[in-house]
């Protein structure tokens, strides 16, 4: 395996995987040929980890049943807020790196859906290998954020309790927005041929963001549930966003800009969106540059503010009332309005 066509000729940097990390297979026959996958993907991630920092790894599983998975992964910490695959109709979650407590220590763990990591068995260079291989490595880099998260706030995940929600609202679109950024980044150079599969993904979901957000606007003036309108609308609003930090990443990562795709670059800069792109691109290449060394949270602040008017653009004005409570005003439009 070679990280890129242009690295082979450079020498490999050490590991940086622990020495010793689980990697359960669930679902899975207890034979040879199982221990020999599991062997091999632990290798993968070995070789992986001469790229992305992955020091912080707790271990990895790879099950039929994903849904199961994330549900008994033991987190070592207790959360309100179980782990859920992402399902929609955009957008199926196969991958996940969630973080957990560790003998005081912040690592993460990975958890695959089956399907989509066994074409490593192929041990070639066919498009599915190299499909699934991306994704691992996309995985690690998520490896390498928690371990550079918890470096620059340490002693906070897990034990921070936010008393405004209006920043908790904020935080669940605007979080993923620099982890999948970082991810993307240094995942770049094991599959750089993702960049069309990116593009064809923001394009896609772009096309009827708005009407998925008035579609649930409209069922809201209906069932008049402000949380369920804030997750059903919130989403397929600020999906393109996020469709766009991968975007950015992955170029970034190979040292190419939105200027490389110049037809998908039009499209979203006539979008919506394209307001927003300057702005968000500063700011990950801002975070980016001090990652791990970020001296507050604030630093995060100005992803919140996109996402607040990305928000009220969707029709979800959010303001912050006494003691943290939030307030949702969702004017009446000609879209919004019931059948």
């Amino acid at each position: 395996m070679d990280a890129s066509t242009t690295e082979e000729q450079e020498p490999q940097p050490p590991p940086t995987v622990p020495d010793k990390f689980s990697v359960n297979l669930r679902g899975f026959p207890n034979d040879a040929a199982t221990r020999e996958f599991g062997e091999f993907l632990g290798g993968v991630v070995s070789w992986i980890s001469r790229w992305i920092n992955v020091e912080r790894l707790d271990g990895i599983t790879v099950a039929y049943d994903y849904n199961e998975a994330l549900a008994n992964l033991n987190r070592g910490f207790q959360t309100s807020m179980p782990l859920v695959a992402t399902s929609d109709n955009e957008i199926i979650g196969v991958a996940m790196t969630p973080a957990v407590f560790r003998d005081g220590v912040v690592k993460a763990h990975i958890i695959f859906y089956a399907g989509v990591v066994l074409p490593l068995k192929m041990r070639d260079r066919s498009p599915e290998f190299l499909q699934a291989l991306y994704l691992v490595a996309h995985e690690c880099g998520h490896v390498e954020d928690w371990r550079n998260w918890d470096q620059a706030f340490p002693n906070t995940l897990f034990q921070t309790r936010v008393s405004i929600v209006e920043d908790w609202v904020l935080s669940v679109e605007a979080e993923p927005l620099w982890r999948e950024y970082a991810a993307c980044r240094v995942s770049a150079r094991f599959r750089p041929e993702q960049t069309a599969l990116m593009e064809e993904n923001l394009v896609s979901v772009m096309k009827d963001a708005k009407n998925q957000c008035n579609d649930a606007i409209r069922r809201y003036r209906v069932h008049g549930d402000v949380n369920r309108v804030l997750d059903e609308a919130s989403r397929p609003i600020c999906r393109p966003l996020r469709m766009t930090s991968y975007l950015l990443g992955h170029l970034a990562g190979l040292g190419k800009d939105l200027a490389d795709i110049q037809i998908t670059r039009d499209l979203l800069m006539a979008s919506p969106y394209g307001k927003y792109v300057e702005l968000l691109q500063g700011v990950l290449e801002d975070l980016w540059a001090e990652r791990g060394q970020w001296n507050s949270l604030q630093v995060f602040s100005p992803l919140k503010d996109i996402i607040r008017n990305v928000f009220a653009d969707g029709g979800l004005i959010l303001s912050r009332r006494e003691a943290g409570q939030l307030h949702v005003d969702i004017p009446f439009t000609p879209e919004t309005m019931p059948v």
